[in-house]
This record gives C-alpha cells, sequence and structure tokens, in this order.
C-alpha cells in the first residue's frame, strides 16, 4: 500500500472512532510498525493526528469538541491530577454534585478511593457506573433524556430534580476558560445543568486541566466571579494564573 493510501485509510478512521492503535494498522493495512509509525509521525508534524503510547488520537484541537470517548484519552494525567486535589475538599456527610464530563470521571474514581460516607447528585452517566463500586457512597441519579454520545442525562426534569437539593459542594467539568471571557463550553445542554448545581451549592469548583486554560468554547455562560474555586493541575502558567486572579477567580 502506497503511502497516500495508508494516510488516507489513517484519517479516514480517525472521522470515526477518534483513535487509532498502531498494531490494528499494521494488521490492517499488511505494512511493518516502523513504516506505520513513521507515517503517524509525519502526520503528527503536520498536525493532522497527536500520537499516543499505542497508537494515535485526533489533534487535540479537534478532540476539545469531540463525544465523551474522544476527550478521555486526552490529558487523563493532569486531570487526575486535579482530580485528587478536590478530594482534600470532602468530608463525610457531604452531598456533592458532579456534571457531566471526562473529569468528573476521573473525580469519580479518586471518590471511590476515600471510603467517606457522601452523596453524590449526578447527571454523568460514566461517574454512575464507577461510583456503584463502592460501599459508601450514596448515589442519587435525576431523571432525564439520555445522551448516548456524552454518556450523560439533561432537560428539564433533570434540572428539576437537581434543583431540589442543597450541594455542599459542585465539582464542575467545563470545556475552556479564559480570563476575560470567563467560562465556555460546547454541550449546550449541559449548561443548565451547571448553572443549577452553581445556584443550589455552598461551594461551587471548577475542575480542569490547563490545557483548558486561555481558550474559549463554543458558547459563553459564566463569568470568572460565578465560580467559588478553580482546580486544575500544577502545571499552570503563572501570568495566565495572575489574569485570573484579577478577574476575581481563586485557583489553586
Amino acid at each position: 500500500m502506497l503511502y497516500e493510501e495508508r494516510v488516507n485509510y489513517i484519517l479516514k478512521k480517525l472521522e470515526y472512532n477518534s483513535l487509532v492503535k498502531t498494531n490494528d494498522l499494521v494488521n490492517e493495512m499488511g505494512v511493518s510498525i516502523d513504516t506505520i509509525r513513521r507515517d503517524l509521525k509525519k502526520l503528527e508534524e503536520e498536525g493532522k493526528l497527536t500520537c499516543i503510547r499505542g497508537g494515535a488520537c485526533s489533534s487535540e484541537e479537534e478532540l476539545q469538541y469531540s463525544p465523551f470517548f474522544g476527550r478521555q484519552i486526552i490529558n487523563e494525567d493532569l486531570k487526575r491530577e486535579a482530580a485528587k486535589k478536590a478530594t482534600s475538599l470532602i468530608h463525610s456527610g457531604n452531598i456533592i454534585a458532579l456534571n457531566a464530563g471526562t473529569t468528573n470521571s476521573i473525580l469519580a474514581e479518586e471518590l471511590v478511593k476515600l471510603k467517606k460516607q457522601i452523596t453524590v447528585v449526578t447527571n454523568n452517566l460514566s461517574a454512575l457506573s464507577i461510583l456503584t463500586g463502592s460501599e459508601y457512597i450514596q448515589i442519587v441519579v435525576p431523571s432525564g433524556i439520555v445522551d448516548k454520545e456524552e454518556l450523560a442525562l439533561y432537560g428539564c426534569n433533570c434540572v428539576e430534580e437537581i434543583s431540589s437539593y442543597s450541594f455542599d459542594l459542585s465539582f464542575l467539568a467545563i470545556n475552556a476558560v479564559h480570563p476575560i471571557y470567563g467560562f465556555s463550553d460546547f454541550r449546550f445542554q449541559e449548561m443548565d445543568i451547571i448553572k443549577t448545581m452553581i445556584k443550589h451549592s455552598k461551594r461551587s469548583v471548577a475542575l480542569m486541566d490547563s490545557q483548558k486554560f486561555g481558550k474559549i468554547s463554543k458558547k459563553l455562560f459564566l463569568s470568572p466571579r460565578e465560580i467559588s474555586l478553580l482546580i486544575t493541575n500544577n502545571q499552570i502558567d503563572c501570568s495566565l494564573k495572575n489574569q485570573f486572579a484579577e478577574a476575581g477567580l481563586c485557583i489553586i
């Protein structure tokens, strides 16, 4: 198979899956693993994909707006670092809200490790699956319409049920934050969920990896001052952190 054919095949697979595995490409195209690795590296240099261990995924710019399973594979270490920080805020007896998103799914894994008696209210179906593994956590799932791509529940009934609780903390996975324009997301149906969780929480915490900082997603919907605290990993640029502080947003 010629280079052009291989490249077209790889990019076409990424359109459908957001992820390709090196071994699969070797078997499907009948070429050596070194050939595939060279092809992937060249495509990465051209900005058409991002190489990861064992394969490649769509470029991060495209994955920013991709469905749940596409975003799940990027910046996992940074998300987990932020999630571990977030658990220090949680105490036994707390009622916590988690919205949809890959970062909150990672937070759910860390919550299971805590072994604290807490109640979690969530529209995040991925987090729900993880939290069921804990004997300490009581889980409340509001009724709603299932978004199969985002693994989330949404809709008027979902918002109404969430609004009936008084949360000690809400942990909010949001797509992007900018020191001037505030928080933004591409998941339009999730915005009402997030705003409701904030309104009914004693403390609202945005949980985001540093790669989402200084960026703008599809729709602006929260100012920096509407969030109590932003938790991220330690690799945040100091000058950018100062800009957020001037905008009234505390970051740890």
